[in-house]
């Protein structure tokens, strides 16, 4: 619950902690309140599916990307990028990478999880690829950043590493 993580968060230091759930915000309030209950700066984003190809209701038709609001604008682009996507909904809320890119005042991007776009060409050792659309975002998203997260999965070996190398290769 926001109630345990908040408590933990406290119990460590952290002076803020962000939340970022799948293609919705419905945890925000509770998050929000908590963290300024315990004097924690809430840090409120979303993990949403970017839409692959139009009218294609496959699971394999989504990659994930992170977003965080900077500021109070943000969190409005965030919402209406969120309502959006609801609209476009298509198995999951689908957002088109033009709505992120039209709506990214104030919002912070970051390239995802493993299931991102770029994770997912660095898996299949589409090197190139990968690189082609860090640049793109790089190139159409004002505060854009490579997510480089630890993993456990086999299936994910090297991928922490092979991110740093493009993040530092591509600046």
């Amino acid at each position: 619950t926001p109630e345990q993580y908040i408590k933990r968060i406290k119990e460590i230091g952290q002076p803020a902690a962000a939340i970022t759930d799948h293609g919705g915000i419905s945890s925000h309030y509770k998050w929000y309140t908590q963290c300024i209950k315990n004097d924690i700066k809430p840090i409120l984003g979303c993990e949403l599916y970017i839409e692959k190809k139009y009218n294609d209701e496959s699971e394999a038709n989504r990659y994930h990307i992170t977003v965080l609001a900077k500021d109070n604008e943000g969190y409005k682009n965030l919402l209406q990028i969120v309502t959006n996507a609801w609209k476009n909904f298509n198995k999951r809320p689908l957002v088109k990478i033009q709505d992120l890119i039209d709506h990214q005042k104030g919002l912070i991007v970051l390239s995802g999880c493993m299931s991102s776009k770029v994770s997912s060409l660095v898996l299949a050792k589409r090197l190139d690829e990968a690189e082609k659309e860090l640049l793109y975002l790089k190139d159409n998203i004002e505060y854009f950043y490579v997510e480089i997260t630890p993993s456990f999965f086999e299936k994910a070996k090297g991928l922490a590493e092979e991110l740093y190398a493009l993040s530092e290769k591509l600046k």
